[in-house]
């Protein structure tokens, strides 16, 4: 929602408006005391100069009337035609006439002063109280004055009359009376302080029931609010507040039982009287920093003024929190407030005797033309606004308050009563160009470009030209004497539309000046409201009932019922940019309808309710315009509310999918198809393509249709649509649309309409509506009768309806020998034999030869059960299957016989098999049981009769057929008493039970598990190892114990067995994955429980085995050196190579330790190849590498020493060769030393020579720092950087590549060259070819050689197990105890 920049320019500051001011002079300063009239048209005022003022509602003196002495009180009767003035010290009161604006004086014949008065709110009593607690009652339609006793002894003060005509009165003797307004007492009761402020109001109850106004409230000493039920006098309630809020200084009632107060400390407080909720507080704030001085409420408005210092604030009673206006009276102290019925001006008195007025709402007139508005901009001033362009508004200042307003494309009309001005604002002008008087009052009037309609509060309208220079006029009803008085009316460029209390709508040619049409409404209910199209070519009309139609004289559905319409209805208007959308708002527009309505589609015209809008305020509603919906607030600002059927729709490239998917339902509803093709191309949404397929095609819209159906691909629908688009005349276009969207009933109804009804009869034999079709036939074609009837029969047959199906074909039949009335007799024959007469229908069969009949006609005997009869038709037709099972089933044997041969049913031929096998035809039958493929009769005949066991065999080894393995086993056992195939066909039979009774009885155990293979069950393998275990062999005991899942009871038994079985054990405990077994196990292989330790291999098997990779590795590390300790260097380097590769395939990081004993290793085996071919550098290189972790080699010291000196002798490394040198001479070593080498060897120690060869230098492959060749660990990136298979040297990047085989890595160009002579990796001994070309992507694969290369565990690494097992690092030890074992036990074998 939005505000217009509209008719009130000051209507942005909403309360804030002064109307006008009576300055202290006119009331001699101090207090001023004030009073509206009922009806809020007259200001009556007086202050300290003795004198009443009367002003109207814009402020201009009506009257003065001066007093003897100052007022004391001012208050208005119920009908407001008298102003009753009471003086201080004066027992007389002075009454002002408002229509003869006379002032007389009604004497109380009292001898003490008056000191209260009050009108009574029902009727036309005048309360007087005295000085002394006297009551006098003055009626004024009887001027009778009635003396009550009296029951007060001091001065009544205050004083209220209720809805009943009761009179409760306080004085300053602090008693409470209630009297009727006749005088008689009612109630009496004392309070403890002198009452003020006594009010009547209903206390709120726990149901709503009819307000009796039987709650007395008063403000008691200023402290307590004191609440007297006169249905509940004996509990009265006295309510307390705060002491912060100080005294109340007013209260009032307000809703259902709920009050508000003000207090001395400015706080305002709101309270229930419901007694679930007294004491409690609804809502409380300080508004004011001093007192705050008076309450004022307005029902109209629901608002409520407060005010105190020089401020006044008002809030909504919807939201106590929300103060909707604040505004000060600059040096000024605010007194009272006094707001008029209607809510339309409020009055701010002051201490120094001025009167503030302020417009707080403007009078809801307004009128429409198009998309331009017109009401009030103040009490006298009309505006006239483009709620297109809001900026370009009209102000017309004018010198009354009109009660009306009108609005043409060129004209505005204000008027009030019987008068009328008219103003021309077309062009920006403001003229007055005609004034009008009317016979009667004037209740509406409505324009167009040259003419005004008045309706008359007597039931008339007056039609005449605005301007003078249009002379015609017309006075309606036309005719005299007519009954029916006129109820509303509506103007439109063309028509004078206007409806009756008799249920008449009249349309009226302005151009022609004549009645034009007549419409006569159902049952006579007055017609309450009409509302055109900007045509006139469609009314929306509202009935006594409040029912809603839409009424269209040249339409051919002419009136068509609203549905879902409210009850009240404040205004309907159509959208001035959908010509099919309308929108009814209710009273004070709490909702909004908006409805669409589809004169031409596939439908009949229907109005659709499509949504509800609920503004969060109170409107009047203007008009709607694109699904904005303009009205008109409280303080006449117009504001814009987007309907909710509207609230999603915007250009489709502002709109996210989901939001888009919602406008376009919106647009879907609204019948925007144009739009709703841009939001579905955007969401691109099958659902929503699919939709408005559907709802162009009821729309008629074909091109956009088209599109849509081209968009999702269909292209039948494409091409149908296609055909239609030349399609003019509605009814045939709606008919061929209906039928495409299968609403056949509406298609014929169309295609009828059309001047094509023929189309009708063609739709309807096409969807086979056979009935349908005759119907139509018989109106429109009478030849198509028989053909339709034969269709007809053909269906009817199929639903089983034989008696209307036989009716049907003998329609049919034309006698003209035909294939039409072939078909015909075909069916006359079928439905005889169908009804029972089946000689007649046979005779009649055999007489027409037709093989199809014959076949028709024989699965209608067969369905009757004459087996017989359907055969031989079955056999005539070439059914020769049908026949021969027939045959059977009525023991014709012979006849089925002669067919057998013609047949490939299995069936048949089984069940002619079996009966050549009892009329003992041996052969016959194994030829008929062959072709059904029932091989278990086959090898059964063999066996028995037939004397051909081997092909029986055959047959049940191929087949694995249970029950022929059972015969051919069966016939092992008894006949030939050949048990081994007995036991296989007893298992291939699924007999396991006595294939193994078999098997061990004869000792044919091997033969049973040789069958039984993987597909036994665990029960059978665990029979079989009870049976080993018997025959006391352990080892196949235990495999069978393993296979069966029985793996302790295997353990126990491979143990048993020995190292021999180990292999097997240690498979068992890696299935078993059992923390108890795999203890057992380590402590056979250890020697614990025989006091032997067995082989360390089996150790690193077990531990790969169980997947613990970490431990394998330490294994096969520890292995391996045991193995090149004793110098077994080939079987060290395939040991830790192929656990290298295992834990690389389980994608297992590789330790570090066993890294390095490769490398050294492999660096050995190098130097041996290097120096074969003749490479001293390299073969020195390796030897160096080598000889610096020569404690790993100690079988080979001096050997591998000596290779050293002399190889880097060799390739120049002269220091290298001394350093060397100098350890062979050592006393440990000398005496080893080859006496070839000796002598040399010691010249190199006796001489040296320190100049040695730098060492090359190449970019580490990880960071590319300058790192020597034959150095592995860089000191920059701290890398173990990957070695050459070949050459030792790391490996570079431009020159990188890997083994085809064992993925290790290498230079390309020493790889090459080596295996050019070679042909076998040196790493992994595989042959394999050169790469042709380095690695192209070397990063990656040194990436992967990195990550393998950490030391970190593998994350699958058994952890220590919560039953006890031992950790990694006792594993470890005992390990490590194991291997030193087996190195004792092998030096002592040694």
């Amino acid at each position: 929602m939005y505000a217009l920049a509209g008719p009130n320019k000051d209507a942005s500051e909403g309360m804030k408006r002064e109307l006008f001011v009576l300055s202290s002079k006119q009331h001699g300063g101090g207090p001023v005391m004030q009073c509206w009239h009922p009806d809020g048209l007259l200001l009556s005022t007086t202050g300290q100069n003795k004198v009443v003022h009367i002003f109207d509602r814009s402020g201009a003196l009506v009257d003065e009337i001066s007093l003897a002495a100052p007022c004391q009180q001012l208050d208005w009767a119920k009908d407001g035609d008298l102003l009753a003035i009471s003086q201080q010290e004066s027992n007389s009161v002075l009454f002002w006439d408002k229509n003869s604006r006379k002032t007389t004086t009604l004497d109380t014949n009292l001898k003490e002063s008056v000191s209260f008065i009050a009108w009574s709110k029902v009727g036309p009593q005048l309360a007087i109280g005295t000085t002394r607690g006297n009551l006098l009652i003055y009626n004024k339609k009887t001027q009778r004055k009635t003396p009550t006793i009296a029951r007060h002894t001091k001065a009544i003060t205050t004083g209220a009359w209720n809805g009943k005509n009761y009179l409760a009165l306080g004085g300053e003797d602090k008693q409470i009376t209630v009297t009727t307004h006749e005088g008689e007492p009612v109630e009496q009761t004392v309070v403890k302080s002198e009452p003020l402020d006594i009010m009547f109001s209903e206390m709120k109850a726990d149901k709503k029931s009819q307000k009796t106004e039987s709650t007395i409230s008063l403000n008691l000493g200023r402290k307590t609010i004191y609440l007297y039920n006169l249905t509940d006098r004996d509990n009265p309630i006295e309510l307390a507040f705060q002491p912060k809020y100080g005294t109340i200084t007013a209260y009032r009632w307000f809703g259902d039982g709920y009050m508000m107060l003000g207090f001395s400390e400015g706080y305002f407080v709101v309270i229930s009287t419901h007694m679930k909720e007294i004491g409690q507080e609804l809502f409380s704030s300080k508004l004011f920093n001093s007192a705050l001085t008076d309450i004022c409420f307005s029902a109209a408005l629901k608002k409520t003024a407060v005010c105190g210092d020089n401020t006044i604030k008002v809030v909504d009673v919807g939201n106590w929190k929300s103060v909707t206006d604040t505004f000060m009276i600059e040096n000024e102290v605010v007194d009272k407030l006094s707001w008029t019925k209607d809510g339309t001006i409020l009055s701010v008195s002051t201490e120094s005797g001025a009167v503030y007025n302020f417009l707080t709402k403007i009078p809801m007139i307004n009128a429409v033309s198009d998309t331009r508005w017109s009401c009030l901009a103040s009490l006298r001033a009309v505006s006239v606004v483009d709620s297109l362009v809001p900026d370009r508004n009209i102000v017309i200042d004018l010198d009354f308050e009109p009660l009306f307003v009108a609005l043409g494309p060129l004209h505005v009309s204000v008027g009030v009563n019987n008068h009328a001005w008219f103003y021309k604002v077309a062009n920006d002008s403001q003229a007055m160009v005609a004034k009008k008087e009317y016979l009667g009052t004037v209740e509406r009037i409505t324009i167009n470009q040259v003419y005004a309609a008045a309706l008359l509060q007597e039931g008339r309208v007056q039609l005449h030209g605005i301007e003078p220079s249009v002379t015609q006029s017309k006075l309606f009803p036309e005719k005299e004497g007519d009954e029916a008085s006129i109820t509303c009316c509506e103007l439109t460029k063309d028509f004078l539309i206007y409806g009756t209390s008799k249920g008449v709508i009249v349309y009226f040619s302005l151009s022609d000046w004549t009645q034009l049409s007549e419409y006569k409404h159902d049952k006579g209910l007055a017609i309450k409201g009409v509302w055109p199209n900007p045509t006139g070519s469609r009314i929306v009309f509202v009935d006594a009932n409040n029912d809603g139609y839409i009424y269209s004289p040249v339409s051919d559905d002419q009136l068509v019922q609203i549905p879902k319409f409210p009850i009240t209805v404040s205004r309907v208007m159509w959208d001035s940019a959908d010509a099919g959308v309308f929108v009814v708002a209710d009273l004070e527009c709490e909702k909004l309808y908006t409805y669409t309505f589809h004169a031409f589609s596939t439908t009949q015209a229907v109005a659709t309710q499509i949504a509800t809008s609920k503004p969060a305020e109170r409107y009047v509603a203007v008009l709607t315009h694109n699904g904005v919906f303009t009205a008109i607030g409280d303080t006449g600002l117009g504001v814009k509310i987007t309907l909710a059927s509207h609230e999603y729709i915007a250009p489709p490239n502002t709109l996210t999918v989901d939001k888009a998917k919602k406008a376009f339902n919106q647009c879907l509803a609204l019948g925007r198809l144009k739009d709703c093709w841009e939001l579905s191309m955007k969401c691109k949404d099958k659902d929503l393509w699919s939709q408005l397929c559907k709802q162009a095609m009821m729309l008629l819209d074909i091109d956009t249709a088209i599109n849509v159906y081209r968009q999702v691909g269909d292209a039948a629908m494409v091409l149908a649509l296609h055909k239609l688009r030349s399609v003019e005349e509605k009814h045939l276009l709606a008919g061929h649309i209906s039928l495409l969207l299968q609403d056949y009933q509406q298609a014929e109804y169309l295609f009828l309409q059309s001047s094509r009804p023929q189309m009708a009869l063609e739709m309807r034999r096409d969807l086979l509506h056979w009935e349908q079709a005759l119907k139509l036939a018989a109106k429109l074609n009478p030849e198509t009768i028989p053909i339709l009837s034969k269709e007809y029969a053909l269906q009817l047959e199929g639903k089983g309806d034989w008696k209307k199906a036989i009716e049907m074909y003998s329609k049919g039949v034309t006698g003209a020998n035909d294939e039409q009335d072939r078909q015909c007799t075909a069916g006359i024959i079928r439905m005889t034999l169908r009804l029972g007469d089946t000689q007649k229908g046979i005779s009649m069969c055999l007489g027409v030869k037709d093989k199809t009949l014959y076949r028709e006609c024989a699965a209608i005997l067969e369905s009757m059960k004459q087996y017989a009869e359907a055969a031989a038709l079955y056999e005539r037709g070439g059914v020769f299957e049908k026949a021969v099972t027939l045959y059977l089933q009525v023991k014709n044997h012979q006849a089925a016989g002669a067919l057998i041969d013609k047949v490939t049913s299995p069936k048949l031929h089984g069940q002619y098999g079996k009966l050549m096998e009892e009329q003992r035809r041996y052969p016959d039958a194994e030829k008929a049981y062959s072709v059904a493929k029932e091989i278990d009769s086959v090898i059964r005949l063999n066996l028995e009769f037939l004397g051909n066991p081997e092909k029986a065999f055959n047959l049940a080894r191929e087949t694995r057929s249970p029950e022929g393995a059972r015969l051919v086993a069966k016939f092992c056992q008894s006949k030939i008493g050949d048990f081994k195939t007995a036991i296989e066909f007893l298992l291939v039979a699924k007999l396991s039970d006595e294939a193994f009774v078999l098997a061990q009885k004869h000792n044919e155990m091997e033969k049973y598990t040789d069958v039984l293979g993987n597909a036994g069950t665990p029960e059978e393998y665990k029979r079989v190892a009870q049976y080993y275990e018997s025959k006391n062999d352990l080892l196949n005991a235990g495999v069978f114990y393993m296979t069966c899942g029985s793996y302790p009871k295997a353990l126990e038994l491979f143990l048993q067995v020995g190292e021999s079985a180990a292999d097997k054990a240690i498979e068992l405990v890696g299935k078993a994955k059992q923390d108890t077994l795999t203890r057992q196990l380590i402590d056979f292989l250890m020697g614990d429980t025989d006091g032997i330790p067995k082989d360390p291999n089996y150790i690193f098997r077990l531990y790969m085995a169980l997947d613990n990779f970490e431990q394998a590795a330490n294994t096969a590390i520890i292995i391996a050196r045991q193995e090149q300790e004793l110098g077994n260097y080939k079987i060290a380097h395939g040991i830790l190579f192929d656990t290298y590769k295992d834990l690389e395939m389980r994608r297992i990081k590789i330790p570090n330790e066993l890294k390095q004993n490769l490398m050294l290793l492999h660096s050995y085996v190098l130097a041996k190849i290097l120096m074969k071919q003749k490479d001293h550098m390299g073969g020195a290189r390796m030897l160096t590498r080598v000889a610096k972790n020569i404690s790993k080699f100690p079988s080979h010291i001096v050997g591998i020493l000596t290779s050293t000196v002399v190889e880097c002798h060799r390739a120049g490394l002269k220091s290298s060769a001394h350093n060397f040198a100098s350890i062979l001479v050592r006393p440990e070593y000398r005496n080893q030393i080859d006496a070839k080498y000796k002598r040399q060897i010691e010249q190199i120690v006796r001489k040296p020579d320190r100049t040695e060869e730098h060492e090359d230098v190449e970019p580490c492959p990880v960071c590319s720092d300058p790192l020597p060749v034959t150095q592995l660990d860089c000191t920059s990136c701290k890398n173990f950087v990957p070695y050459c298979i070949v050459t030792g040297l790391h490996v570079t990047l431009d020159n990188f590549t890997q083994c085809p085989s064992c993925r290790f890595p290498a230079l390309f160009t020493h790889f090459s060259k080596y295996l050019l002579q070679e042909k076998a990796c040196p790493m992994c001994e595989t042959p394999c070819t050169a790469p042709e070309a380095p690695d192209p992507n070397p990063v990656a694969a040194l990436k992967a050689l990195l990550e393998m290369g950490a030391t970190s565990a593998p994350e699958n690494s058994p952890k220590r197990s919560e039953s006890g097992d031992l950790d990694q690092r006792e594993k470890l030890r005992r390990c490590g105890r194991l291997c030193r074992r087996w190195a004792a036990c092998l030096e002592n074998d040694l």
